[in-house]
């Protein structure tokens, strides 16, 4: 009973760690990486985590509650040979794991927000040569969502409004909304003609041949 107890209990003080990891990853658009990756990043982030929530105390939510959870670890680690995690399983340890989740994902919140502002992107990009976009693509189209933009696929030629877009390679299609059919090349020129009853189209991104992302003001022209 005594062993799965403890796994358990080591598993949960990753969480902080994974929350970390996820968020700032649906902030930054990060492409998808090997689980092996992933797992060393998370335990990393969750020793740091631990490492700064047990050592730094100037501002704490439920403080009181902190200072009784470490102490009752501390008492528990001294006889580790008598080790009983039901003890250290209290109300206040909880309250304490639950603040240090909380924090986890209000910095990297924060992290994924800033890393995004122009200034910190270009102090970043000044130092590594990249900025946080993961491939030329997903900045573009990250850059053009709600714009109009015109789609030439191997079939046809749209005009349409930017709805939604991949942030990952793993999502393959992309979604116009407000669309109109326009000349292939090489066909006669003509107006673009509005698709009437058609709400949103799907696009595969591998179908794509070109798209182009227009000027606000050519957006009302069109």
């Amino acid at each position: 009973m005594d062993d799965p107890l403890k796994f358990g209990i080591y598993v949960l003080l990753l969480l902080p760690g994974f929350i970390f990891v996820q968020t700032r990853e649906y902030h930054l658009l990060r492409e998808k990486r090997s689980q092996l990756e992933k797992s060393l990043e998370i335990l990393l982030w969750s020793a740091i985590l631990w490492v700064f929530a047990c050592t730094v105390s100037f501002w704490w939510p439920f403080r009181a509650s902190r200072a009784v959870a470490l102490c009752e670890v501390r008492v528990a680690l001294r006889k580790p040979e008598t080790l009983d995690l039901l003890e250290v399983l209290t109300i206040d340890s909880a309250i304490f794991f639950g603040v240090v989740c909380m924090w986890s994902f209000l910095l990297a919140n924060t992290w994924g927000l800033l890393r995004k502002r122009r200034f910190v992107d270009a102090v970043i990009y000044f130092c590594t040569g990249r900025d946080w976009y993961p491939s030329v693509a997903l900045k573009f189209f990250d850059q053009n969502i709600d714009r109009a933009v015109v789609v030439e696929t191997t079939n046809d030629r749209y005009l349409g409004v930017l709805h939604s877009a991949p942030d990952s390679r793993e999502d393959s299609y992309i979604i116009l909304s407000e669309v109109s059919s326009l000349p292939k090349r090489g066909e006669l020129v003509r107006s673009p003609e509005r698709l009437e009853g058609v709400r949103w189209v799907l696009i595969r991104f591998d179908d794509i041949l070109e798209i182009q992302a227009l000027k606000p003001e050519l957006k009302e022209r069109s």
